[in-house]
């Protein structure tokens, strides 16, 4: 979330009491009264530079109350009126305008032309830090590490330390992005110091969430929750709501994740406090997938799937290809492993199936085939299955192992376990189900090492060593009731019930 700072806005030559009054109330966070207050001195202003002036600070008040059109409105005059590095300045605000409203593609335009009209290197450099979060976006992430290590030897850390900051924020977003996290922690949090030293609020509660999410990603729950609840406390004091809902969803998702489903709902349900602010959909969309999952690992699968229904029309709404699969496979999922409705879960099937193509991600492509191989599995069709795994999932596994999340790797293996049991040709199948303990162990996700002792005791009940199974399962049942996933103890229970 890039930082409009507030030395891009001073007041240059003005003294008229109504701007200063305005001033005021929007250094003490007043946003609605400060612009009642600039538009009383608008209609008398008719210096040049004076408009300028107090066009940016009223499109400022509005990005800090979710108006974005009459921001971007106002910046957009503001730029008409600017001339060279102001003109830049005002083209770097209207881009973290649209990077934090999610239009990257209108983003990148703004970035352009503000590089265009920077005369000085390193004011274009400081437009080409705010194009990182574009190609990240992009997933152009070797364009964004050339950009990160060029604009790197030019960044004077004693004459620039806002700009130092902001390029160690950028330069930690592409760290992340590759799989750096305890790099990407420490850069974050010399610029939180940095930050917290100048007084700048807004990028105290930015990096507060970025650390949050990198917790999160590291599995330090503690640590993760902390980060965010500070964030919202900076984000509520300079009352940003978009960051402040943007916390409460990460929140949320973090509960969700740690089997704290209560705790998920509560922060979920406060993403959408905003409903009439169309920007926030892209929010709102994620945190009704969140509110998806937590309902189905409550079991209530009819509430899950209303959930993913509606962030599959937000989803609609920006044509976001990449998100219409993920939520139209997890739908899928629902019906298959969920209520077991076989018919809409061949349904659901054809519909994302539909839009798949040459660029469509490996890990949906994997786990399409995961879910085609357990449909299989239910209705006894093993030579299916096998070659289902054969032909397309194992290959794609090996090809992109690299790249791909152990549990993929893992279930496909289990997936062949369950196969080979079938058939009884239980060598083979122990070697796939000893391949994916071995990924679980790797992993030490206590998750993946319940679930491989699920899928254990459902391999050697196939094998019908029931006294082996039944201490599988038990293994797993426990493991569940510590993690807090229903769904998955009821499944452990019925697989238990069915070895009597």
């Amino acid at each position: 979330m890039p930082i409009i700072y507030a030395y891009d806005y001073e007041l240059s030559g003005v003294t008229e009491k109504t701007i200063v009054k305005g001033d005021l109330q929007r250094l003490d966070y007043n946003y609605e009264k400060a612009l009642e207050f600039y538009h009383m001195a608008l209609k008398s202003l008719k210096d040049k530079e004076n408009r300028l002036e107090l066009y940016k600070k009223i499109a400022i008040c509005y990005w800090f109350i979710c108006d974005y059109q009459k921001s971007l409105q106002f910046f957009e005059k503001a730029v008409q009126l600017a001339k060279g590095p102001k003109r830049s300045l005002l083209y770097r605000a209207i881009a973290a305008c649209y990077i934090d409203i999610g239009d990257y593609d209108s983003a990148i335009l703004m970035i352009d032309e503000g590089k265009y009209n920077a005369r000085e290197r390193l004011l274009r450099n400081v437009m080409g830090l705010m194009e990182i979060f574009y190609l990240l976006e992009k997933d152009r992430i070797i364009t964004a590490q050339k950009k990160v290590r060029r604009i790197a030897k030019l960044i004077d850390k004693e004459k620039n330390i806002g700009t130092y900051a902001e390029f160690l924020v950028s330069s930690a977003a592409v760290e992340a992005t590759t799989g750096h996290l305890m790099s990407a922690e420490q850069k974050v949090e010399e610029a939180l110091g940095i930050f917290q030293d100048l007084g700048m609020i807004q990028g105290v509660a930015n990096s507060y969430h970025m650390l949050g999410q990198y917790n999160r990603k590291l599995k330090r729950f503690k640590k993760a929750k902390t980060y965010f609840e500070r964030a919202i406390e900076s984000y509520l004091e300079i009352r940003l709501p978009l960051g402040e809902i943007k916390s409460y969803l990460e929140l949320g998702a973090l509960y969700y994740e740690f089997g704290q489903y209560e705790l998920a709902e509560e922060y979920l349900l406060k993403c959408h406090r905003f409903d009439n602010v169309r920007e926030f959909n892209l929010v709102r969309m994620e945190a009704f997938y969140y509110m998806g999952l937590v309902k189905y690992n409550l079991e209530e699968y009819a509430a899950s799937i209303e959930n993913l229904e509606k962030s599959l029309s937000l989803a609609k709404l920006k044509d976001l290809k990449g998100w219409k699969i993920r939520l139209q496979l997890q739908m899928a999922e629902i019906f298959l492993l969920g209520s077991g409705d076989l018919q809409r879960f061949l349904a659901m099937r054809r519909a994302y199936w539909t839009l798949f193509d040459e660029d469509t991600s490996v890990i949906f492509r994997v786990r399409d085939k995961y879910l085609l191989s357990h449909y299989y599995y239910s209705t006894d069709k093993v030579n299916c299955m096998i070659k289902v795994l054969k032909k397309y999932a194992m290959p794609m596994v090996k090809k992109h192992a690299k790249v791909l999340e152990p549990r993929y790797k893992m279930m496909i293996h289990i997936m062949f376990a369950l196969a080979y049991s079938k058939k009884t040709w239980i060598k083979w199948g122990q070697k796939y189900l000893d391949h994916a303990l071995r990924i679980a162990r790797q992993a030490g996700d206590p998750i993946f090492l319940a679930l491989i002792h699920y899928y254990s005791g459902l391999f050697y009940s196939e094998k019908k060593d029931k006294r082996e199974a039944r201490e599988f399962l038990n293994k797993a049942l426990q493991a569940m009731e510590e993690l807090n996933v229903p769904r998955l103890q009821r499944n452990i229970k019925r697989a238990l019930d069915r070895l009597i």
